[in-house]
């Protein structure tokens, strides 16, 4: 019997995922869903936007993706009806499927704070790149006279606002030569960190080096300065201080987007929970991965929501949808650190694999080339 194998969502784990089974399962048919019409590689987002890496090893239309045996449906699925299996779409079609696999990732999360979402950039996909970059852009375009400033802040110091910091730097320096009457000395970018440092819960010796090229960058750090509140181009924090900026970043959290359940399951803070399998806990045929699930290790701690997690979560579930058809035993999910990237300006990244540490321009070049490698692998199956 043809499966009818539908995922939804076109990031990271969706894309892997598809291209991990076409090989396991040749004779399945497979349903890609994505409101968008590209991929977006979104470990490489915060150079997109320093325009360090061409287009072209970070986003891809997901037209690309269509084959004899993949249908590309450009829409966004509402509904799921989990007894019917069935998908309800934005655009009124409806899609049958046998076996399913959430995968639609996540979106900015402001923890309902006041006037966060109106007076803030995002800087979550493709499109949030753009923006930003093309606002950056302009406003020192826009500076009359050296003594008039910009101020740039992000509000979040985790691994992307410490890296889109450096990021902005590197755009500014590298058009800095169009703008001749402009003191870039009177450009500002800080980040703004609820915790007590930047990129909290890494390995001491990333943090170090990250501290060290921030100050070295003229980036300024402030943390345990956790926002409170945003009007116009103020920024009011828990500790009675405030600050103000020219543009505001938000990349201080994410949360799930959305798909409607028939029947209902209980989701926790809009992700959705998941057997070791990664299995819905009703529905063996339903998988669920990468930022939109919540998926927990042998002692019920919270795995990290990143792409790594999601290329992982790729893998495992590739092999246990396999595992289903066949009428075999799946397998729990153990997640493995591999390493860590932090990109920090310049073509500088403190690197660590296994136990080894990489630093400035050969952490660069080891990122890149994994990078490189993990793209074409989602673009073309190989």
């Amino acid at each position: 019997m043809q499966q009818k194998i539908a995922i939804i969502g076109a990031g990271v784990g969706g894309i892997l995922t598809l291209q991990l089974l076409k090989k396991k399962l040749p004779n399945a048919n497979f349903i890609l869903i994505d409101d968008n019409n590209f991929f977006v590689f979104t470990p490489r987002l915060t150079e997109v936007l320093s325009e360090m890496v061409p287009e072209k090893y970070t986003v891809r239309p997901t037209k690309i993706f269509k084959d004899k045996n993949v249908e590309v449906i450009i829409s966004k699925a509402k509904k799921v009806n989990l007894k019917q299996q069935e998908i309800y779409l934005e655009n009124k079609n409806r899609v049958k499927y046998d076996i399913i696999v959430f995968a639609h990732g996540a979106r900015t999360n402001f923890f309902g704070l006041k006037n966060a979402e109106k007076n803030c950039f995002r800087f979550k996909d493709y499109q949030d790149a753009k923006k930003l970059r093309s606002k950056v852009l302009d406003s020192i375009k826009n500076i009359n006279g050296k003594n008039k400033k910009l101020d740039i802040a992000l509000i979040g110091g985790g691994p992307t606002g410490t890296e889109l910091a450096f990021a902005l730097r590197d755009l500014i320096l590298l058009h800095k030569k169009e703008y001749p009457d402009v003191d870039i000395s009177n450009i500002t970018i800080s980040i703004f960190q609820g915790s007590e440092t930047i990129v909290k819960g890494q390995h001491p010796w990333i943090i170090k080096k990250a501290q060290k090229e921030a100050k070295k960058f003229n980036i300024r750090v402030y943390t345990s300065h956790r926002a409170i509140g945003i009007k116009n181009s103020t920024i009011s924090f828990e500790d009675g201080s405030s600050a103000k900026a020219d543009i505001i970043v938000w990349v201080a959290g994410i949360t799930p987007n959305t798909i409607e359940f028939e029947p209902k399951i209980w989701l926790e803070k809009g992700s959705i929970p998941v057997k070791r399998t990664l299995q819905l806990k009703d529905f063996e045929n339903a998988f669920a991965i990468g930022d939109c699930s919540l998926s927990l290790d042998a002692e019920n701690r919270l795995y990290p929501k990143t792409a790594q997690i999601a290329s992982q979560h790729a893998y495992h579930a590739s092999n246990n949808i396999a595992h289903l058809i066949k009428n075999e035993k799946l397998k729990p999910f153990g997640y493995k650190i591999r390493g860590f990237f932090l990109v920090l300006g310049d073509r500088k990244t403190a690197a660590l694999a296994y136990f080894l540490k990489f630093n400035g321009i050969l952490g660069w070049l080891l990122r890149d080339q994994f990078y490189k490698q993990i793209f074409r692998r989602l673009v073309r199956g190989k």
